[in-house]
Parts: C-alpha cells; sequence; structure tokens
C-alpha cells in the first residue's frame, strides 16, 4: 500500500512535513495507532465523535439505517432527513421554519450568504465576520475567515468587512 502521506493531500498542512499516525480503532473517548499507541481524542471539532469512538447506540443506529438505504442524494425525498427535520423544528420552536441540511462547515457558511443575498434580492453585499476567525477552507470560507494564513489566496476584502475594522471607523 502506499504511504497515506505520498498519496493524500491534508488540510492546513505543509504537505512535506505531514507525518501524522495512521489510526486503526478507536472505543469511547480513546484512539490508537498502527503501532498500539493510546491517545485521549481532544478533536471536539468533529462533530460525529462527541458520542465516543464505537458508541454502541451510533454504531446500531449506521446499521439499521444501511440496512434500509446508505444513500440517496438531497434530489430526492428520504424519510431520515424528514424526521430530523422535524425534530430540530419542534426542538427549536421554529414553527413553519425549514431546515437547510449541508455537508459542513465550510459548505454550511457557503450557502448562509447565498440564501440571505437570495432572500434579499440583493446578489452583491459586505458580510461582516469576526477577525481572527476560522469558517472553513472553500475560497468564500477563507474569505470569511479572519485567519491571516488564508488571505494570501483569497481576496478577502471582495466578501469581508472585520469586526475589528468597523469597530476602529465607529472609533
Amino acid at each position: 500500500m502506499i504511504p497515506e502521506r505520498l498519496s493524500v493531500m491534508h488540510s492546513w498542512c505543509v504537505q512535506a512535513d505531514w507525518d501524522a499516525p495512521t489510526i486503526v480503532g478507536g472505543k469511547g473517548a480513546w484512539f490508537w495507532d498502527e503501532n498500539g499507541r493510546r491517545y485521549l481524542d481532544m478533536s471536539s471539532l468533529a462533530e460525529c465523535m462527541t458520542l465516543g469512538h464505537q458508541h454502541p447506540a451510533l454504531i446500531r443506529a449506521i446499521r439499521e439505517q444501511a440496512e434500509k438505504l446508505c444513500f440517496i442524494t438531497a434530489a430526492w425525498g428520504a424519510e431520515p432527513r424528514a424526521h430530523l427535520a422535524e425534530r430540530l423544528l419542534e426542538k427549536s420552536g421554529f414553527e413553519g421554519g425549514r431546515v437547510f441540511f449541508s455537508l459542513g462547515g465550510a459548505d454550511a457558511n457557503e450557502h448562509a450568504v447565498k440564501i440571505v443575498r437570495q432572500a434579499l434580492a440583493r446578489p452583491r453585499g459586505v458580510v461582516i465576520a469576526r477577525d481572527r476567525s476560522y469558517h472553513g477552507a472553500t475560497h468564500l470560507a477563507m474569505a470569511l475567515s479572519g485567519d491571516p494564513r488564508s488571505h494570501a489566496m483569497v481576496d478577502p476584502d471582495a466578501f469581508v468587512t472585520r469586526v475589528r475594522a468597523l469597530l476602529a471607523d465607529i472609533g
């Protein structure tokens, strides 16, 4: 097998310097690499792991759904998606609302900007974003982010007004 460092591009790192261990298993708050070294999983940004690795209820739910239908594109209706939307609307108290599902954070941010611009019938306009923030790795999300490492790759001023700049203007 080709080593991962030679076959996969990883985000937010110098590719030649990437040398993470290969993780082969996990249980609860722990995971381990191919050499058996255990790590306490502190990566809270991976929302799908907040239940812990290999949680029996999560495995059971995935197995039950996979036996019915593994995937259907968003172009078609899906009972689990409709049920989740209903539960989210009930919990939020947003009566008569609708839920938009996306693939991840950057995708959600891009769609949020698009939906607001469509709702206001203004295809252009300033978006206010917090300085020193992170909104994802797509082109627009990097422009929204207040991360100076990404500013060399995008023109954030074409999309964003930073909160710090606004505060300076206000006085």
